[in-house]
């Protein structure tokens, strides 16, 4: 798996050297050093959606369903692809699942995500851990829980709803959160992903993130575009202000039935400020 160019511990994007020009610069050009800087467009940029591809058991192994869906995802050719959690199924000790069953099961996952042409970032579901931690996760996916990323002139941000149980965001992951989106705040464009909905449909029985309508006030005081999850399995898209609430549910994969009705992956098109999803079934 490609490691992030953004952690928890350090930020993608090279650090603006206007400042230090400025310095260089003689006294006759100290008014243009205090102009703004010009508003920078966002690029335009392609990504695709998939997510709960785990096993009908943690005994059993991924569905051959998940590579067409892969192989489908290539023909879109999206700069990346987010997978938006359950890639495994995790479990506790005390439920009979060995440490061994959900490893073999993240190396599954891994050896699949190889046959995406694009990079794979992955959001933490609440099926991704043993025994409660992300120890697997971070081994086999080389990833944090939650972390962010640049890709040309627009930020991304990968959110962690079950820190530390589902339905849930730390407040030290929200300090976080607060702090990368001010760093990135002159971003023409932000997208947010999540595994749980932060404004899930209302007729769903699906597990709610508390303090949702708190994190949603805070994500609108900055360039977010877009909030993406993969909880509920199903697709449904809302507004809360001017940020678009896309539900992107994947699944069906280990079933006949399922496989025939639900969407597998999803295409985003981000062009002239404005999105659009496209749901895609492999079948």
């Amino acid at each position: 798996m490609d490691r992030p160019r953004t952690t928890r511990a350090r930020y993608a994007g090279p650090r603006a050297t206007f400042g230090v020009v400025c310095l260089a610069l003689t006294l006759s050009f100290a008014g243009a050093c205090a102009r703004p800087a010009a508003v920078r467009e966002a690029d335009d940029i392609t990504f695709a959606l998939t997510g709960n591809t785990l096993p009908e058991s943690p005994f059993g192994t991924m569905s051959p369903r998940v590579a067409d869906a892969f192989a489908r995802i290539n023909i879109d050719n999206p700069v990346f692809t987010v997978h938006l959690g359950n890639m495994v199924y995790g479990g506790r000790q005390w439920m009979g699942i060995k440490e061994s069953d959900v490893a073999r099961q993240y190396r599954e996952f891994v050896a699949a995500c190889r046959a995406i042409h694009s990079i794979v970032y992955t959001v933490k579901g609440d099926k991704d851990t043993y025994n409660d931690n992300a120890d697997l996760y971070r081994k086999h996916l080389r990833r944090a829980p939650y972390y962010s990323f640049n890709y040309g002139s627009v930020h991304f941000i990968i959110l962690d709803t079950t820190d530390p149980g589902p339905g849930t965001i730390s407040p030290f992951q929200r300090s976080w959160l607060e702090a990368d989106l001010e760093r990135y705040r002159h971003s023409p464009a932000i997208f947010v992903f999540a595994h749980h909905s932060l404004l899930p449909p209302k007729h769903e029985t699906s597990t709610p993130v508390q303090g949702a309508a708190e994190i949603l006030s805070l994500l609108a005081k900055y360039p977010v575009k877009a909030v993406f999850s993969g909880q509920p399995a199903i697709s449904h898209t809302a507004r809360s202000g001017d940020i678009l609430c896309v539900t992107a549910g994947s699944g069906g994969f280990n079933r006949d039935d399922q496989y025939r009705r639900k969407n597998h992956y999803y295409m985003v098109y981000f062009s002239a400020g404005s999105v659009r999803v496209s749901e895609r079934q492999a079948n």
